[in-house]
């Protein structure tokens, strides 16, 4: 699983940019975003007429609750403010604990934060959080059903696997659902009732008819230890579920949208690296690295900044918010990439550009210059 690099990353942009420019100056007023957040006076008028995640759960007064809510369809928050499911996998989870103070250091600390280093040079560190992003999309119980089919990128019907079996039984798509982007195209799904997790590798409708490549499912994303299962298909095969390539969750370790407005990430954060090594460690359940040598990075590697790091003033909003989370969680290596890569929600759901303001004046390419990758130690 190859991410694209800079090259593709700076195209994307530019074309996305001129796109809404073009859209923007043939729409009528109604279409043209109305503030810093990017919102447009429609989706600020479907907003204001929806509630936030949080005030839908049980027992929240009956009065922030819309008076007829369409069955199956969870609002999305007014214009400003973003849907929290809360927190997703177990307070003891990789993702969540907070690591000690002491936590002992891998013995090769040294060459391998060198050689991550060495890896920011081949091209611009990236927080990749629109096409190439993780979109998180909320259902519930009422959301209608229906079936998905694993088929490879080469077009083979993956029949005999237990996920392709669990799929077809019917996942709750949500309308507004797009289809995948990128070269993974890695949409989540979460059931707000029964708190089931869906992800997909290359989502997509093709002849009315939804398909897949990969992708895996968690029961309980709120106990669940944050890795993907690994299960026992008809064949009695063991199956590798998740759509990354290590096997861990895409949404675990993604920066949140209502996270970034709370001011804090309370978990560790996913990173994914060019030419990983040819091995894994836990909490990965499998790799798609290629290089030998021992100062290569393995997925699931585990890294942090060290206790003691301070926060610098003059770091924007959004790396002062990541390397906290860094000190007090850790990086996960979660993935490869063309290029270094942390993940954030994608905010195409919402529309507009929730993340600009968090970039303390910077162009989104020139953020990630400032988080201390030299500063971080691995960890055992």
């Amino acid at each position: 699983m190859k991410k694209p690099g800079f090259i593709l990353f700076l195209a994307g942009v530019f074309f996305f940019s001129t796109s809404e420019n073009l859209l923007s100056a043939a729409s009528s007023t109604e279409d043209r975003p109305t503030g810093p957040d990017g919102f447009t006076v429609a989706q600020e008028k479907s907003r204001n007429a929806a509630v936030a995640f949080s005030e839908m759960q049980p027992g929240a007064p009956s009065g922030n609750l819309p008076a007829q809510p369409e069955p199956g369809v969870v609002p999305l928050p007014a214009k400003g403010s973003f849907a929290n499911p809360g927190r997703l996998f177990s307070p003891s989870s990789f993702w969540n604990a907070a690591l000690a103070p002491g936590r002992k250091l891998n013995p090769n600390s040294a060459a391998l934060v060198g050689e991550l280093v060495a890896k920011t040079k081949l091209g611009v560190p990236l927080l990749q959080n629109r096409k190439h992003g993780t979109p998180l999309f909320f259902v519930n119980d009422q959301t209608p059903k229906a079936p998905v089919s694993v088929i490879t990128p080469a077009g083979v019907l993956l029949k005999d696997s237990k996920l392709h079996a669990e799929f077809r039984k019917g996942v709750p798509i949500p309308a507004n659902i797009a289809e995948a982007a990128g070269n993974d195209g890695l949409p989540t799904i979460l059931n707000v009732d029964t708190g089931k997790l869906y992800e997909f590798r290359r989502l997509e409708k093709k002849n009315g008819q939804w398909r897949t490549s990969w992708g895996g499912i968690i029961d309980d994303v709120k106990s669940s230890n944050g890795v993907m299962p690994i299960v026992k298909n008809p064949v009695g095969r063991s199956e590798k579920w998740g759509a990354t390539a290590s096997g861990l969750p895409a949404i675990g370790g993604t920066i949140l949208l209502h996270e970034l407005k709370s001011g804090k990430i309370p978990h560790a954060l996913s990173l994914a690296i060019p030419y990983p090594k040819n091995s894994f460690v836990w909490p990965a359940a499998r790799a798609d690295g290629g290089i030998p040598k021992a100062s290569g990075i393995p997925e699931g590697l585990r890294f942090r900044l060290p206790k003691n790091t301070a926060i610098d003033p003059k770091w924007s909003p959004l790396i002062q918010m990541m390397v906290a989370a860094a000190r007090d969680y850790g990086i996960v290596v979660s993935d490869a990439a063309a290029s270094v890569t942390f993940f954030g929600e994608d905010p195409t759901p919402y529309g507009g550009d929730p993340y600009r303001p968090y970039y303390g004046g910077l162009q989104a390419w020139d953020v990630m210059e400032q988080f201390p990758f030299g500063k971080l130690q691995a960890l055992a």
